[in-house]
Formats: C-alpha cells, structure tokens, sequence
C-alpha cells in the first residue's frame, strides 16, 4: 500500500480547512489524516505542521498511528498600497467585469465590484454611481470623467428594490 500525507492535502484541500478529519479508502485499508497542527512559522515564510494519520487494514481492528511534520512554503508578498493626495474612491473588480443584463435596457449591471456600475453596450460605456453623482468611462479601469448626462436607458430601469436608488433622479456633473 502506498499513500502520502501530500495526496491526502491535494485530495482534501488547503490546511485548516473546517472539514477535518479526513477519511480515504486505500487498497485494502482505511486511512484518517487528522487537522494539521502548526509546530514553527520560519521567518514568516515556511509554515511547518504536525498531522496524525491512523491507518486501518481491513483484516484487523487496530490502527496503525503516527504522526508526519509537513513544511509548506506560504506566499507572504505584501499587498499593493494605493495613494492619492487627494479625495478618491477605490474601484474594485474581482477580475474582469462580469456583465448580468438589465431586462427591458441595453445596459448591463456589473456583478463582481464593490460599486454601483453599469455597462452600456450601444456605446461601450460604463457608468458608476459615486454617491449621489454619475461618472462614465470608457474602459472599467478608466479614466471616470463626470456625466453631464445618463442615457435613456437608465429611465427604464425596472421597477424593484435591486433599482430604486439607480432609477430616482440623481444629480449629473
């Protein structure tokens, strides 16, 4: 019989995940690997962990115990910092926009961003609700310039609590 600790974590997911302990069958016997336990954090780069593993043949009762220390490098870069001297929002897109279309508009509404934004098909243009103001931009990353003017499709935005902030009059640039 073969089995390593590195197959039971690919087949079970990341350490300390909250569903442990974990049970595989193998062959002829029953493995249990148990919640990592972390041991060293070496110079905030190597995380190293101690599991127990129970192994139980099926023409017997009693497990065989031990125990295996594991190191797992960890990606511990900092995060970008974002600077601005002066008042500024942060716009953020959990990777590219991803579009959900707004019935009865040719606009679309972007799901994955921590803001208000819509796309505009017919003129390839985003729009985001800064508060109580409209910026538009061609491009999602920008550069967001002030609307002096929504499209009239934002007029027929239905008529439910998903829209209601979006379809009251709002101020324009």
């Amino acid at each position: 019989m073969s089995f390593s600790i590195d197959q039971a974590i690919l087949e079970y997911g990341t350490i300390g995940s909250s569903h442990w302990t974990k049970v595989q069958y193998v062959n002829d016997a029953t493995i249990v690997v148990y919640q990592p336990q972390a041991i060293t954090w070496k110079e905030y780069r190597t995380l190293e962990v101690r599991m127990a593993v129970a192994v139980t043949r099926k023409d017997t009762n009693k497990p065989i115990l031990g125990a295996e220390a594991k190191g797992v490098e960890l990606k511990n870069d900092p995060p970008v910092i974002f600077y601005s001297s002066q008042p500024t929002n942060l716009v953020v897109f959990d990777g590219e926009p991803v579009l959900s279309p707004v019935q009865g508009t040719d606009l679309s509404f972007v799901v994955n961003t921590n803001w208000d934004v819509f796309f505009e098909s017919s003129t390839s243009t985003y729009y985001l609700l800064d508060g109580a103001f409209w910026v538009s931009a061609p491009h999602y990353t920008g550069p967001w310039h002030p609307v002096t003017q929504l499209p009239s499709a934002f007029n027929n935005l239905p008529n439910d609590k998903n829209f209601t902030r979006h379809s009251a009059p709002l101020m324009c640039h």
